[in-house]
């Protein structure tokens, strides 16, 4: 079987995690910014996987080049709207691709969902930590009826979307120590969608498989245990974990 190619614009603090976590689950990345060549990529790509983190102006003009190209072919898009609860730069940019193209599926963290939702930036006296306790009601309300799906991460994940919900608990602590274990979660749906799962389902079967493998990972360089774990999980299916 064919492995799936995601064409993954991430920022580059993570970008070589991400690359090895898609190799690990049954992908495989290529992380062209060039835009002369999207034209002839775009003839292989099956997926594109964004992530808005370390942003500027020719990072906005790649990610709406990719985003055009994979939307006239088809090609399903992901999103991870980083730091937007910080910078209303960031929100702006992020409103801007959502209205412009078809995305599948955005996997956020609480507080980047709670900022899309009220659309104005946390104040400075907001805590630094990732997550914060998730209005559930406020996200069902917003994101339920929603035509992609946001798959909310943290200490519990939730999927919301096509009307349906779903939440998946348990993992380890450790992941919050990882730089670019967000990044990696949402580069694997798009693995996911191109197996043949639909987008709800595909951020779904991640949650389980990345707290399961999260659990086994050993302790002693968790980060790249965690990717071998991972590997062992690449031809997982629902039908894994009981409900």
């Amino acid at each position: 079987m064919k492995r799936p190619l995601i064409h993954v614009l991430s920022n580059h603090a993570s970008l070589m995690y991400v690359a090895d976590g898609i190799l690990a689950y049954g992908g495989s990345p290529i992380c062209s910014e060039t835009i002369q060549e999207f034209h002839d990529l775009y003839k292989h790509v099956d997926a594109l996987y964004v992530n808005l983190g370390m942003m500027d102006m020719q990072k906005v003009n790649v990610i709406t080049k990719a985003c055009e190209i994979a939307a006239q072919n088809d090609i399903p898009i992901g999103i991870d709207p980083a730091g937007i609860h910080m910078s209303s730069w960031r929100l702006k940019a992020f409103n801007s691709i959502l209205k412009q193209f078809p995305i599948a599926y955005v996997r956020a963290n609480s507080r980047e969902a709670t900022a899309y939702i009220h659309q104005t930036i946390e104040d400075s006296e907001a805590t630094l930590e990732s997550f914060k306790p998730i209005d559930i009601a406020l996200m069902k309300k917003h994101f339920l009826k929603d035509r992609k799906v946001w798959f909310i991460t943290g200490k519990e994940d939730h999927v919301i979307g096509h009307d349906h919900y779903v939440c998946v608990s348990g993992g380890s602590a450790l992941l919050t120590d990882i730089c670019g274990a967000g990044c990696l979660v949402s580069a694997l749906v798009a693995v996911n969608l191109i197996k043949g799962f639909n987008a709800f389902d595909s951020a779904r079967l991640v949650s389980h498989v990345m707290k399961d493998a999260s659990m086994t990972a050993g302790a002693d360089a968790y980060k790249y245990t965690l990717i071998h774990e991972l590997s062992k999980r690449r031809h997982y299916d629902l039908s894994h974990y009981t409900f």
